[in-house]
């Protein structure tokens, strides 16, 4: 990643968001791939017009879930970008009536923030937001959690 090799040398602060699709599988499975890839679409273009700065990167990581390298970003302004995702993608009223958690589609997002980044990897990021974000998801899902590292 060549963003970490910027905030490094910067010496600026790093957010790193991993956003997982709450319960899609069971999305998947009962209205089809068809559907299931549409959501995917949807959920991407969410993300899309929520991460609009011009340093920032969001992108599908694989399955449902969708990672977020918001370099220069505090804290305060990354919760403000995740309580955004949150809303834009509720505001999409995508029924979700296999769900255990709402009657639409919500999403679980971890944030690692570093506002001091000498030792990350790409690795170490990936790994942290992750572990975040599957700590929002065991409380609940629908939720965003925020870790300093």
């Amino acid at each position: 990643m060549d963003v970490i090799y910027r905030v490094k040398r910067d010496q600026i602060p790093l957010v790193v968001m991993m956003m997982d699709i709450d319960h899609f599988k069971a999305y998947n499975d009962n209205y089809g791939h068809q559907a299931g890839d549409e959501c995917l679409r949807r959920i991407g273009d969410c993300l899309r017009r929520t991460v609009i700065r011009k340093g920032d990167f969001a992108a599908r990581y694989g399955g449902e879930e969708f990672v977020l390298v918001l370099p220069n970003t505090d804290a305060h302004g990354a919760e403000r970008i995740a309580r955004r995702m949150i809303h834009v993608i509720s505001e999409q009223k995508i029924v979700h009536d296999y769900s255990p958690t709402a009657k639409f589609m919500t999403v679980s997002i971890g944030i690692a923030y570093y506002p001091s980044t000498p030792d990350i990897t790409p690795e170490r990021v990936i790994s942290d937001a992750d572990a975040v974000m599957y700590r929002a998801k065991e409380n609940g899902r629908n939720q965003f959690l925020i870790k300093t590292f």
